[in-house]
């Protein structure tokens, strides 16, 4: 079930082994890969960005470095059970493996996959698609997959046409298919109108299954080349409603009402865990809080990617929640708030209250001493004044009698130092001029040395600016020197390359002249070898002319009576030997595979003694004479030749109605031979628990080949698969995986392979052209047990769980005919088992 917690899981978890995967789309050029599990999408991810991979025992691709942070992790099996979208990035691209999509639409994962699409493709900068099938799908469901593939593309895709920017890729192929084979294999099993807008236009690619255990990395180049050559499209808007189910949207909208309660709830706690005034706390939860709630869930990654899916539908729970639900959620904090303003409020009075008080006592306390201190003052300064004013007296008398003695020694002194300063002012004077005209004298000198020294500043100032000049155009000339040797390297650079690429053209040509003239030389040697042999064989007709010319009328009638005679007695000597054959018939039954050899040995006889006649007769036909009619003998061989080709088309007709007839009257008492042989071998066996392994004790655990007495082929384990697991089919050719061991157990015999290490099976519900078929798997099941008894004609194995008989059909599964089970004995049924 959706809810937060299950949604929450699904991404975290994701999210943490693909840290990079939200925002890695954002601005990029992207290639989504489409294709059903199991497909190799992972795989051929590896494949293209040179992560490293090998083949195991199996034939599967594997990573050898399992911890490549590089690299989309796969098992070893080759597969994964992708999810949710990964990527890996090749030079400027990245290539994301889309999982198939879920049946399950109301899972959490189906949900996040489909968020995470959208998210992918419209924050990108361009988007390739590439869409694999496996050869296996192909095969079995004739492009079912990737028609499915196709119309869920373009209904994620509604306002692009995904025609016009993809291409295929044909996994696991068979590595043997050579490109018009390949070809050929496809209009064989596949529906044409769904691969034609590939194949016509060169967008069908593969990727081969390893041989041998090699992987072909030539298929790599070509796939890349392939992807660079799509027109990338610019997408956004894409189409996700289809990809999964939520019955009800209420799940939706309560996961957005819990996510805002959240975020909302964490906005607030830490606002009011900061050390700011109540005021302006309740200033951000009342005008605010509203206005980060958005930013604030928007980076939590699930509302990240579930909002741009859900857009109207989150706009109008956003909405009411806004208008309805947040006034509750921060009512109870207001109130707190308010409360908190009018506690500090009265503390604040309070405290105000109590600072007056202190500061009125403090007042009068100071106003009191300060009187008292004045008071003191005033006393002291009462008595200071009347000692100064006495004291200014006395000093005012010692003054004016001071006075009056200074008055009268200045008197005389005064005379004397007015005739002093007179003189002193004279010199003085005369001291001033002559200090006067010095200093002018200096101020001259000062000034031309500074002036000197000014011209000198002046001329160095030149020199070093001359110099500077000499510089700069010696650089210059230079620089201008390296420019034109670097120009001049250009230039023979360029001539370089351009003769290298006059040379590169030349040798091409060259070479295709010489191919030209090899072809040529071969052609007229050809043509000279042909008109070499049209030379002979005119000779030789000329030759023939003459000698049928030397005939004479009368060894022609010869030739006649002899050939009738002749042809009489082969006509004889067959119907002897098919009398013998229908007494050998009666007597002792054969089956079907005798017969044909008996055919084949009486045809083979019938030829040479026909090549025994002739021989004959052209030895008769050079001993003839010489004098004959050419009109007459021209008519004789005419009706000769027209006699015996009218004699072998009866022999021949006739000789095929004798075989129909046999074998028509034979096959059902063969076939009831056939089952009554096996019930009476089958009741021996019951009697005698050993009698299986009797029969077969030279061989057990032996390397052996299983060859079909029908069609003379050898089984084989192929590379072809139905689901997972191998095909038994036959073959003319012994190759490694023709070879099996026979185990024994209480259940019953057990056929190995030997390369791969896996046991025949009969499938339990696959089946091809109305028959089970024989498959290979390393482990063993109820199916893997086999019965084998030797009959006159063969060795018959027979399944002990489904009770049918092993025959190599006619059909055909890849180019081989496919190893079956029947509940009847036929004659395609038996085996012989040859000890290598």
């Amino acid at each position: 079930m959706v809810t937060k917690d299950s949604l929450n899981q699904v991404l975290e978890k994701h999210l943490s082994e693909n840290p990079n995967l939200l925002n890695s789309a954002i601005g990029n050029d992207i290639v989504l890969f489409f294709g059903k599990q199991g497909c190799g999408k992972s795989t051929i991810i590896n494949f293209l960005t040179d992560s490293k991979i090998a083949a195991n025992d199996e034939g599967h691709i594997i990573l050898t470095d399992p911890n490549d942070p590089f690299a989309l992790k796969i098992n070893s099996t080759g597969e994964t059970e992708t999810q949710l979208p990964r990527f890996a990035r090749k030079n400027n691209l990245l290539f994301y493996e889309i999982p198939s999509f879920c049946h399950e639409k109301n899972s959490p994962e189906c949900f996040i996959n489909a968020c995470l699409i959208k998210h992918i493709v419209e924050s990108s900068n361009s988007v390739r698609l590439v869409f694999i099938l496996s050869q296996d799908e192909l095969s079995a469901e004739k492009g079912k997959s990737l028609k499915e593939i196709n119309i869920l593309t373009k209904k994620l895709f509604p306002n692009n046409d995904p025609d016009k920017f993809n291409i295929l890729i044909l996994s696991k192929s068979e590595p043997r298919k050579i490109k018009q084979k390949f070809m050929s294999f496809l209009q064989s099993k596949s529906d044409q109108a769904i691969l034609a807008s590939w194949i016509n236009i060169g967008k069908l690619f593969k990727m081969s299954h390893p041989e041998d255990g090699e992987i072909d990395y030539q298929d790599r180049q070509e796939i890349l080349d392939g992807i660079n050559s799509i027109n990338p499209q610019s997408i956004k808007n894409v189409n996700i409603d289809f990809l999964y189910t939520i019955t009800n949207d209420n799940i939706i909208k309560g996961l957005y009402a819990e996510e805002l309660a959240s975020a909302c709830i964490s906005l607030v706690d830490q606002k009011l865990s900061e050390s700011i005034e109540p005021v302006e706390k309740k200033n951000y939860v009342t005008n605010r809080l509203s206005l980060e709630i958005l930013p604030k869930i928007e980076t939590t990654p699930l509302l990240f990617l579930m909002k741009p899916a859900t857009k109207n539908l989150f706009k109008n729970v956003y909405d009411d929640w806004n208008s309805r639900v947040l006034p509750m959620l921060v009512g109870h904090k207001i109130e707190k708030l308010d409360k908190e303003i009018e506690e500090m409020k009265d503390n604040e009075l309070a405290g105000k209250r109590e600072n007056v008080d202190v500061e009125v006592g403090k007042i009068n306390k100071e106003e009191v001493e300060i009187r008292i201190n004045e008071e003191v003052e005033a006393e002291k300064n009462t008595k200071d004044v009347e000692i100064r004013i006495y004291e200014k007296e006395v000093e005012k008398n010692n003054q004016e009698d001071l006075e009056i003695r200074i008055h009268e020694k200045e008197v005389g002194k005064n005379n004397r130092e007015d005739l002093e300063i007179r003189i002193h002012e004279k010199e003085v004077e005369k001291n001033n001029q002559e200090d006067l005209e010095i200093r002018i004298h200096e101020k001259e000198v000062e000034k031309i040395n500074q002036e000197v020294l000014e011209t000198r500043i002046y001329e160095k100032e030149v020199e070093k600016i001359s110099q500077e000049v000499v510089e700069t155009r010696i650089h210059e000339k230079e620089v201008e020197k390296i420019n034109q040797e670097v120009l001049e390297t250009r230039i023979y650079e360029k001539d370089v390359k351009k003769i290298n690429q006059e040379d590169v053209k030349t040798r091409i040509y060259e070479k295709e002249v010489e191919k030209i003239n090899q072809e040529d030389l071969e052609t007229r040697i050809y043509e000279k070898e042909v008109e070499k042999n049209n030379q002979k064989v005119v000779e030789t007709k000329i030759h023939e002319g003459e000698k049928i010319e030397n005939m004479s009328q009368e060894v022609v009638r010869t030739r006649m009576h002899e050939g009738e005679e002749v042809e009489k007695t082969n006509q004889e000597v067959l119907g002897t030997r098919i009398h013998e054959k229908k007494e050998n018939e009666k007597i002792n039954p054969v089956d079907v595979g005798t017969i044909m050899l008996e055919k084949i040995s009486q045809e083979e006889e019938i030829k040479i003694e026909e090549t025994k006649i002739k021989d004959e007769d052209e030895t008769k036909k050079l001993k003839t004479g010489e004098n004959s009619i050419e009109n007459e003998q021209d008519l004789m061989m005419r009706q000769e030749e027209d006699y015996e080709i009218i004699e072998k088309e009866e022999e021949k007709e006739e000789e095929k109605k004798i075989v129909d007839n046999m074998k028509h009257n034979k096959t059902d008492q063969v076939l009831n031979q056939f089952e009554s042989e096996y019930e009476n071998l089958a009741k021996q066996a019951k009697q005698d628990p050993s009698f299986y392994t009797q029969t077969l004790s030279f061989i057990l655990k032996q390397k052996i080949t299983i060859l079909n007495f029908h069609h003379n082929m050898t089984i084989f384990l192929s590379n072809d698969k139905e689901g997972k697991d191998r095909i038994a089919e036959g073959k003319k050719k012994s190759e490694e995986r023709s070879f099996f061991t026979i185990e024994v157990s209480n259940k019953g015999f057990m056929l190995k392979n030997k390369k791969f290490n896996e046991y025949l099976f009969v499938t339990k519900n696959y089946r091809y052209f109305g028959n089970r078929i024989v498959e290979g798997n390393s482990k063993i099941n109820d199916r893997s047990y086999f019965d084998i008894i030797l009959m006159k004609n063969g060795y018959v194995i027979k399944n002990k769980n489904t009770n049918e008989f092993l025959f190599l059909s006619d059909k055909e599964y890849g180019g081989d005919k496919v190893l079956s089970s029947n509940p009847n004995l036929t004659e395609r049924s038996f085996f012989n088992l040859v000890k290598n």
